[in-house]
Order: C-alpha cells, then sequence, then structure tokens
C-alpha cells in the first residue's frame, strides 16, 4: 500500500525583520516577522527561524522575499529566499552584533551548540519568561498571574524570582494597576493554593534546562522527594526511563549551583510541597506499574488517562523500554505499539485498559 500527500502549499512574502524570543531559561530564538500572507486556509506573519546557522544556512536576511510553508500543514517555517528579489544594499545578518544593539548580553553555548542564551539571571526578560513559566498551567497554576501582573512586578523591583512571589503582600498588590481589593486577595490565596502542588509541577516550574512536564513526572516517580534528585548523582539520574546523558548533566549542574540551591531553601521556608504525593497511592492496584499512551484513544484525552493510571498508583513514561508493564494503544498507534510487541510488553486497547483500572 502507498500513502500520497498533497505538496505542501507555498506562498512568497516580504521578511519584514527578524525579531527576538526571550525563553524561560534564556535562551534567544529568532523569530521572522512576515508581511501577513494567506497560507493553507489562515493568515502568516510570523515564522520560527531556529537558530543562528539555521539564519545562516538559508542567508535570510531582513527585507528579503522569502517562500514560506507549513511545517507538517500546521507550523509556518521560512523555505527559502528568493535571492533574485534581494535588495541591493542588503547584507548578511550578523547575530550577535543584533543582540548587541537591542542591549541584550547574551553568549553562545559554549558546548558547540547553535543556541545564545542571556548571561545574567537577573535580566528583566529572563527573569519575566521563568516567573510566566513558574505561574503557568503545566506548572505551578497560579491563577491571576498573568504576563501584564508579572511585568509590573518586575518593574517595580518587588519581585525577581520564583521565592520572592511567596512574600508579596496585599498592600503591595494595590499599588499595581488595575488590581481592587478583591483581586489583590484572589492573587494572595492563588500564590497559596500552589504551596500544594503535586511535585512534579514544582520540578518543571523551576526551569531547569532540558526538563519538561514528562521529565519532572519521570523524576517524582523515581525519587519521590525534591532532596533526592537533589543528591542525585549524573548516573543515578541516567538511570530513569527516559533521561540520558545529557539532561542528568542539566538536572545535576542545576542543583549543583549555589544560586538555586539558596533558591530551594527559600522555597523550603514557605512551606512548599517538596514530596511526592504519588506515595499515597503505594498501596493501589497497580502501584509501581509503567504505562505508555500511543494514539488516539476513542473517549479518553491523554490528561484523563494519565489520572487514572496515578490514581491507581501508576505512572506514564514517554518511551516503551524493558521496563515498561503495559502500552495502551489507540488510533493510528505507531512505532511505540511496534516496539511493545517485539519486547512481548502487555497491550491494551481502551475497553481492556478501563475495565482493568477500574
Amino acid at each position: 500500500a502507498i500513502a500520497y500527500k498533497f505538496e505542501a502549499e507555498r506562498a512568497e512574502t516580504l521578511l519584514k525583520e527578524i525579531s527576538l524570543q526571550i525563553g524561560r531559561t534564556g535562551v534567544v530564538t529568532p523569530v521572522a516577522i512576515l508581511e501577513p500572507v494567506q497560507l493553507a486556509g489562515t493568515t502568516v506573519s510570523r515564522a520560527t527561524l531556529h537558530n543562528e546557522d539555521e539564519i545562516r544556512r538559508k542567508d535570510i536576511r531582513p527585507g528579503d522575499t522569502v517562500l514560506v510553508q507549513k511545517a507538517g500543514e500546521i507550523i509556518p517555517q521560512v523555505l527559502s529566499v528568493v535571492t533574485s528579489k534581494r535588495p541591493a544594499d542588503s547584507l548578511p545578518f550578523d547575530f550577535g552584533a543584533h543582540l548587541k544593539s537591542l542591549g541584550i548580553d547574551a553568549e553562545r553555548s559554549p558546548d558547540g551548540g547553535a543556541a545564545w542564551r542571556i548571561i545574567s539571571k537577573n535580566d528583566p526578560a529572563v527573569q519575566q519568561r521563568a516567573l510566566q513559566h513558574y505561574a503557568s498551567r503545566a506548572c505551578m497554576d497560579i491563577e491571576n498571574l498573568g504576563t501584564a501582573i508579572v511585568e509590573q512586578l518586575i518593574a517595580r523591583d518587588l519581585v525577581q524570582n520564583i521565592a520572592d512571589l511567596y512574600q508579596l503582600e496585599k498592600a503591595q498588590l494595590l499599588e499595581l494597576d488595575k488590581f481592587a481589593e478583591k483581586s489583590a486577595q484572589n492573587l494572595i490565596d492563588a500564590l497559596q493554593a500552589s504551596k500544594t502542588r503535586e511535585l512534579w509541577q514544582l520540578i518543571h516550574g523551576l526551569g531547569i534546562p532540558q526538563v519538561g512536564k514528562q521529565s519532572a513526572k519521570d523524576l517524582e516517580a523515581h525519587f519521590e522527594s525534591l532532596d533526592q534528585i537533589a543528591a542525585a548523582t549524573e548516573e543515578q539520574l541516567e538511570e530513569i526511563d527516559g533521561i540520558g546523558a545529557i539532561m542528568a548533566q542539566s538536572i545535576h549542574a542545576w542543583f549543583a549551583d549555589p544560586g538555586n540551591q539558596a533558591l530551594i531553601e527559600r522555597l523550603r521556608g514557605y512551606d512548599l510541597n517538596f514530596q511526592s504525593k504519588r506515595s499515597d497511592n503505594s498501596d493501589g492496584a497497580h502501584a509501581g506499574k509503567i504505562f505508555v499512551l500511543t494514539g488516539s484513544l476513542p473517549t479518553l484525552t491523554r490528561i484523563e488517562a494519565t489520572q487514572l493510571i496515578e490514581q491507581a498508583g501508576g505512572r506514564t513514561s514517554s518511551s516503551v523500554s524493558k521496563k515498561t508493564d503495559y502500552v495502551i494503544a489507540g488510533e493510528a498507534s505507531g512505532s511505540k505499539y511496534d516496539k511493545a510487541v517485539k519486547l512481548g510488553i502487555n497491550t491494551l486497547d481502551e475497553a481492556e485498559f478501563l475495565k482493568m483500572i477500574n
């Protein structure tokens, strides 16, 4: 059987400028600001340029006419430059010089990587992204702490890092724009509620380079406390399914940093939860079992299936290995299902999973 795809729709447009985005760990990502153009049913005005090497490889310059398409029919990308339409006075884009012109003190990764990262943790842009990440739903889920409020807190020097959030007082919030008695109290209550979030949410919220949501859950499941993770060696971290040498090195280096150690102690002083709540389910029917989800399930979302697994004492993993106990396969299951069959791991459809979990 042969499956055919239509060739991706492409369009020409003007690249007006190369803008910069600051990530949660201070990584600077270039973004193409485009003259809006219709592409595959939507209006596209921005496209990621990935990094400095990608800009050099394609010789992308502000003022160029570029060919754009949607990668996977979803993400806009600059495919190439129409050099025949390039302005005569055009010059190659100098990433380092552009950073300096904007007053951004950054350096390229010393390990040979393509990423530029802001040097100072006290840079307002880095502080803002770190706080936004910490407060997001995927992390500590702090309601009412949006971008505009974070910007004000930093501008007024009320907050510099995530620990400072917990020393905020209602009187300070009432001095901010668009804050009244009720909204100020709501934010104070939301900050108090965040202290009881699950351990993986705190791990994710810390903004450790290379560590995402799934990795944070894997760390919690293996060590069960933040102190155990902080004391772990790189070798112990690498033993966790889904964590490789680069991530293990990043985690170990983050907890070894004196500034981060001081931050952890401050959070401890504000009574944040440093212990896994999974121990509450240690006697569950599937305690310690590892599940992998693949494909689309008929009625359950990934989040709902994960919650059922965790309530039964199990945990999910993003990859299949010999340590995997069950693979729950839905429609369009791919290589994970094939690997499970090859390794002789139990595979379940949604109906079998629900029957077993209940």
